[in-house]
């Protein structure tokens, strides 16, 4: 019940300028809290938005772009094929990718992905540098 009606409130925030970015963050970060009951319990929240006559509540049985962390097509194996090490970084590449994807930066495909991990890498290997020799 207080997943239900936090959702409706944050939806009730930010529905006034709903754009399919927003909506598929929301619908994103629903599902990770919710994961197996995420289909249930978004149907309760377009019933009680109806109810509670909440505009464009709708929109959130429209989207199809929606996806837990979980689901994202690149994992941490990946980015340390791409010459990483294990550790932190991984998890913030991993979570700057999914952040990405919600909201429609860029696709949910591994080459797409890997393309952007890449570009991530070679941003943090040139601010490492930089602050190398600003030590000297």
């Amino acid at each position: 019940v207080f997943i239900i009606e936090g959702a409706i409130v944050e939806f009730t925030i930010m529905s006034s300028s709903v754009d399919s970015q927003k909506i598929n963050k929301f619908l994103s970060k629903l599902k990770n809290a919710t994961k197996d009951k995420y289909e249930n319990i978004l149907k309760e929240i377009i019933a009680l938005g109806k109810v509670l006559g909440i505009k464009d509540i709708d929109a959130l049985s429209t989207s199809k772009s929606v996806i837990g962390r979980s689901e994202l097509n690149i994992s941490g194996t990946d980015l340390m094929s791409l010459g990483l090490s294990p550790g932190p970084q991984i998890k913030e590449i991993l979570t700057a990718l999914y952040d990405k994807v919600i909201s429609q930066e860029i696709k949910n495909d591994k080459p797409s992905l890997i393309e952007e991990a890449k570009k991530m890498i070679e941003i943090k290997n040139k601010k490492a540098k930089i602050n190398r020799k600003k030590k000297w």
